[in-house]
């Protein structure tokens, strides 16, 4: 794990934190939909929970930007966080929720399944002449 998943994941560890407007408080924390701690915190305020808050991500995309040196609106930005996270998932300290690993998985027909076979049973029978 390098420095900067280090941190991220130190940030995600935090208390989850949400991004509120006041007329739209809420007793509960908006949290990533996509993902969350593997294990429940131990301790603190946020004992047992394993969300991550709206602004515990923010600040991992700030500090992202930062490392970076680019504009926090950078589109890039994202894109560096969702490949720490599924490092951090691959770590096993992170889990991503099960509708989107899903989206992952390409879904073929039998007839494109017959035309890989097709295609594989045509390679090994030409190594094997």
């Amino acid at each position: 794990m390098n420095k900067l998943e280090k941190q991220v994941l130190d940030i995600f560890s935090r208390t989850p934190i949400d991004i509120l407007e006041e007329d739209e408080y809420q007793q509960s924390v908006m949290a990533s939909e996509r993902w969350y701690l593997s294990t429940p915190r131990p301790d603190g305020v946020s004992k047992g929970s394993t969300k991550i808050g709206y602004f515990n991500i923010w600040v991992a995309v700030k500090l992202i930007a930062d490392a970076n040196k680019k504009a926090f609106d950078d589109e890039s930005n994202v894109d560096t966080l969702a490949t720490i996270c599924d490092n951090l998932t691959n770590y096993g300290v992170l889990r991503e929720l099960p509708k989107y690993k899903r989206e992952k998985f390409k879904l073929i027909t039998n007839e494109e399944l017959d035309v890989k076979r097709k295609a594989r049973e045509d390679s090994n029978q030409s190594s094997n002449d």
